[in-house]
């Protein structure tokens, strides 16, 4: 697997976007990783949780309280 710090960044058409994103790059890798892969790779929570050695129950975990850190990040701007 590539690293995500080796992986061309997305083009974004909004600033909103690229905010999202950032704020997204911004996370710990425990994370991270699973939403990157989530939301915009497309990968389902199983072949996350393959790709990371995770069960799909702990990837939905993940991606639950990613989502959490992303809002409470969010209203702090």
């Amino acid at each position: 697997m590539v690293p995500l710090d080796d992986c061309r960044e997305p083009v974004f058409n909004t600033p909103e976007h690229q905010n999202l994103y950032a704020e997204v790059m911004a996370l710990p890798a425990k994370y991270r990783l699973p939403l990157y892969l989530y939301y915009y790779e497309g990968y389902t929570a199983a072949e996350v949780g393959e790709l990371l050695g995770l069960g799909p129950s702990t990837v939905r975990t993940r991606l639950a309280r990613a989502r959490e850190k992303l809002k409470a990040q969010l209203r702090e701007e």
